[in-house]
């Protein structure tokens, strides 16, 4: 069936759509204009307009949701200008999906975090389910592994489905670390997932091998998914990982270790918190760098190897701000005993591309006084924490 219309020529089609929507909502039927009890189901116009909005976008987008609802106009519609007319031509859309943190992808980036989500919610389910075929293994590392192994896989989510751009920089020694969780894990659980029979003295213990080299494959399954769009999108062939993460297996803390660490990390943690957030940031919206000068302008690394990786301002000092908060948090609280090594290969990452960040082109306003102190103080802190938590 094709009904389309053709492509509306010269118009502000973003605010006539935009417009319309408004009025629809501001005309929708009320519970009490409905009859008693009303009806729970959307009423036929929302729903025509839902089904018209899906063809002509590409996706389903909430009612309540401009931002996504822009964005996809914008990914539909181009502007032109002909004959010194202003013209707008609709064009079919790529494949689109929503995340739950509220960004719309298109194309192959939606075809690979549809792959990973699916990948990683089954992944989560064989993490979850882990058990040890061993009676003496050890309770409290067995849950730090696990808990572990999560937090690395949520963080990747969230990072692949912020709708910003995807980068190696980042990214690559996500893997990594998630690589060092599950190999934790193996250590902390007594699975041996090459050697399968050795592990085997029951159907039970089969049941659990079998659990633990299912999660595997479905994090190999990501990480090889992540290799093909990264070549597709000609972000380059190697990884990224200046610091990789020493075994795990051979840094597990003692228990009576990590509360000493915990209180020594955590003034470290909030320090570096809000001097990204206060000092950093206030002194850039300040100097009038916006949050969108800070989105839109990149820094270009050249710290390993000859292949430059890029990241955004927002994008570097925001990943920043998770692992000193939420991220930290949930680790140090849950993951101690098996998560430091790879807490602390972030932290030596972010370090590096601080204290790099004056080589790798960065905007003029970083030589202000106020926003050199404030990186200055960043660096010194990841330092610090390095220093807390290295074997």
């Amino acid at each position: 069936m094709n009904n389309r219309l053709p492509p509306p020529n010269g118009r502000d089609i973003n605010g006539e759509i935009l417009a319309e929507l408004r009025n629809l909502v501001a005309y929708q039927p009320t519970t009490f204009e409905q009859g008693a009890g009303g009806r729970t189901r959307a009423s036929e116009i929302e729903t025509t307009v839902n089904d018209i909005l899906g063809e002509v976008l590409g996706t389903q987008i909430r009612a309540d949701d401009v931002r996504s609802l822009q964005a996809s106009l914008e990914n539909v519609f181009t502007f032109e200008r002909i004959d010194g007319h202003r013209v707008v031509r609709w064009q079919r859309p790529n494949y689109a999906l929503q995340t739950d943190l509220g960004a719309t992808l298109t194309g192959a980036r939606a075809s690979f975090y549809s792959y990973a989500l699916t990948q990683a919610d089954e992944m989560r389910k064989r993490i979850r389910a882990l058990r040890s075929p061993t009676s003496h293994a050890d309770d409290d590392r067995m849950a730090a592994a696990r808990e572990g192994w999560l937090i690395e896989l949520d963080d990747l989510m969230d990072t692949l489905g912020r709708g910003t751009a995807l980068r190696p920089i980042q990214i690559d020694s996500a893997f990594d670390r998630l690589r060092a969780y599950s190999e934790a894990a193996e250590g902390a659980f007594g699975v041996d997932a090459d050697n399968y029979d050795q592990n085997v003295q029951s159907p039970e213990d089969a049941r659990i091998v079998s659990e633990f080299q299912t999660a595997l494959r479905f994090q190999d399954g990501i990480e090889d998914a992540w290799a093909d769009y990264k070549e597709a999108a000609d972000l380059g062939d190697g990884d990224f990982v200046p610091f990789p993460v020493q075994d795990a297996n051979n840094q597990v803390a003692d228990a009576v270790e990590v509360p000493m660490r915990l209180m020594q990390l955590k003034p470290l943690l909030s320090a570096l918190w809000a001097n990204i957030q206060h000092d950093l940031y206030g002194g850039l919206d300040a100097l009038a760098f916006s949050v969108e000068d800070r989105s839109v302008t990149e820094l270009t690394y050249t710290i390993a190897g000859d292949i430059p990786q890029y990241i955004s301002v927002a994008e570097l000092f925001d990943w920043a701000t998770r692992l000193s908060g939420s991220k930290a948090l949930r680790l140090l609280k849950n993951a101690a005993r098996v998560g430091l090594p790879s807490f602390r290969a972030e932290a030596q990452l972010l370090h590096l591309l601080i204290t790099e960040l004056p080589n790798a082109n960065p905007p003029e306003v970083s030589s202000h006084p106020r926003i050199t102190n404030a990186l200055s103080t960043i660096a010194d802190l990841l330092e610090h924490i390095d220093r807390e938590v290295q074997p």
